[in-house]
């Protein structure tokens, strides 16, 4: 087990606060290092303060002047193609940045307060590794149930849980495992999370939803089709057609309980008896604190407040309430 130590404050003595570009850098770097999903930037009366998101929870950093935040916000809207003087309404953009360490996406959300804009970065490393089923950390029984996918040839299989659940883990960790070169799988994401040549990946954005990728999707003869979210009542209801006509749709959702995710699918508009006809499995994910072993989660320099890692911990459901 590694003893490399976990998150490093001493890290933000040496950010750079009169460049944005190499705040920027700083920040990106520090993410990639140390499993940083989330960064809040906070505006108050006279300063900013400066927060992280690690194995789900938040922890403040630093203050920093409103001055030079006014001057990363500008640059970063910029890069964004956002309009920097509209900083009196919400907007949320994205960012590509090339790094020694790959190709890094930033989805951005600007919000207005009454101290200024409230800024949320998140961070998604287009490298990162693609795990496979055992290497997940799922207990055998889980584990065989997500292996037994490959005997589905087609119908409805949803990943659910909260964001930050690793739902898009379990969904790419799931498309290694039933990968074949005799299988055509098309994965259509807002953003692409990870980089898998071996398939054909579409990317959602302003002038192509996921409907829109859907609905072309099914005219290019897919085996396996993988939604990373099913959002409106179009696509669930496209969804559902492509399970019925002989494909595997793979797909998650923002949901809670087996009960929920049904309710959701309903209250976009799918059928009950359309729905349970091809529905397989619900798949409902969420995190669980592994303590640290070396301090037993009392919190010391290796861990982050107690707390090692997280593990998965899934409920699956293959019969459904008529």
């Amino acid at each position: 087990m590694s003893t490399k130590e976990k998150f490093p404050l001493s890290f933000f003595s040496e950010i750079n606060l009169k460049n944005p570009n190499l705040f920027l850098e700083s920040l990106i770097n520090y993410a990639l290092d140390f499993d940083i999903t989330d960064f809040h930037i906070e505006p108050f009366h006279n300063f900013v303060r400066l927060k992280v998101r690690k194995l789900g929870r938040l922890k403040y950093i630093l203050n920093f002047s409103k001055e030079f935040f006014k001057k990363f916000v500008v640059s970063l809207k910029s890069l964004a193609n956002l309009d920097y003087t509209k900083n009196f309404k919400p907007q949320d953009g994205r960012v590509y940045v090339n790094t020694k360490k790959g190709k890094v996406f930033l989805r951005l959300s600007f919000l207005p307060g009454i101290h200024g804009e409230n800024l949320v970065i998140r961070v998604l490393n287009k490298k990162g590794s693609i795990l496979k089923l055992e290497h997940l950390g799922l207990d055998l029984n889980s584990y065989k149930k997500l292996k037994e996918i490959k005997t589905i040839k087609h119908g409805l299989v949803l990943i659910c849980g909260p964001t930050g659940s690793g739902k898009t883990t379990t969904l790419y960790a799931l498309i290694r495992d039933l990968f074949s070169p005799q299988k055509n799988i098309i994965s259509i994401e807002d953003p692409v999370e990870y980089l898998y040549p071996a398939i054909r990946q579409i990317e959602v954005n302003e002038k192509l939803t996921y409907f829109e990728a859907l609905k072309s999707s099914l005219r290019q003869d897919p085996d396996i089709i993988v939604l990373g979210e099913i959002r409106d009542e179009n696509t669930a209801k496209t969804a559902i057609r492509a399970a019925q006509t002989g494909h595997l749709v793979l797909a998650s959702l923002h949901a809670y309980s087996l009960k929920t995710t049904i309710s959701r699918l309903i209250n976009l508009g799918v059928p009950k008896q359309d729905l349970l006809e091809v529905l397989k499995l619900v798949i409902i994910q969420s995190l669980d604190d592994v303590p640290c072993p070396f301090c037993k989660g009392k919190s010391c320099k290796i861990c982050f407040e107690g707390i090692f890692d997280k593990k998965p911990n899934l409920k699956i459901f293959e019969n459904f309430p008529t």
